[in-house]
């Protein structure tokens, strides 16, 4: 079992994921996964929880509703989820999450991330 933070990061964007994943390395984060397959970072969270998932809502295998609901079902360690929203996206969601961002991301909304 990894000793060190661990994050997630699960956007339908390689770059997007490239880029965040890069930012969280740089301030602590020994072991990043990057994916677009939800199915993938829920198995790793069962296994070894992360401390931190950053979610795409839209993202296309499970949606991000389905999604929260099920890493909820393994979140005994309670890490921390970032729900990310596309500018366009206009949406309710009545799950509890810690923080939600907009794409484009800014810069300061990076550290948004480490909170």
């Amino acid at each position: 079992m990894a000793t060190g933070k661990r994050a997630a990061v699960l956007d339908s964007d390689g770059k997007f994921r490239k880029e965040v994943a890069d930012f969280l390395k740089k301030n602590g984060y020994t072991e990043v996964l990057e994916t677009n397959k939800s199915s993938e970072v829920l198995k790793e969270h069962v296994a070894n929880p992360f401390n931190l998932v950053i979610v795409e809502w839209e993202i296309q295998d499970l949606g991000g509703d389905l999604f929260l609901r099920k890493i909820a079902k393994h979140n005994g360690r309670k890490c921390r989820i970032v729900v990310i929203f596309d500018g366009s996206s206009s949406v309710h969601i009545e799950t509890k999450v810690g923080c939600y961002l907009v794409k484009p991301l800014e810069a300061q909304d990076f550290d948004k991330l480490l909170r």
